[in-house]
């Protein structure tokens, strides 16, 4: 996959099906994984969009895979997943945090 907008569109996917955002809206977005092959694999294709500081941590006692956005590349990384959620739904619940982190990216 090579087309940035159906990339973009596959993350808001994943995200809403297996992601999740730090408590405090400001750190980090992760999506979880059965697998390290497929974690690793977005790894690759998030790099695609302009998130290049993506990790895959093994959380075993879990048993799953995290991929990581870290705090420098989370407002970026939700900008361009939010243009493809349908509905009035957005990802953060702060308005004003979302607000703030939109101006950054």
């Amino acid at each position: 996959m090579t087309d940035s907008n159906a990339i973009g569109a596959y993350f808001a996917g994943r995200f809403d099906g297996d992601g999740s955002i730090d408590s405090d809206n400001r750190k980090y977005c992760r999506i979880v994984y059965s697998n390290q092959r497929e974690a690793e694999f977005d790894r690759e294709l998030i790099a695609k969009i302009g998130i290049s500081n993506a990790s895959v941590y093994d959380y075993r006692a879990a048993g799953e895979w995290c991929l990581y956005v870290p705090r420098s590349d989370a407002g970026k990384f939700l900008k361009i997943i939010n243009q493809f959620r349908t509905g009035s739904r957005n990802v953060y619940s702060n308005p004003v945090e979302t607000e703030r982190l939109q101006l950054q990216a």
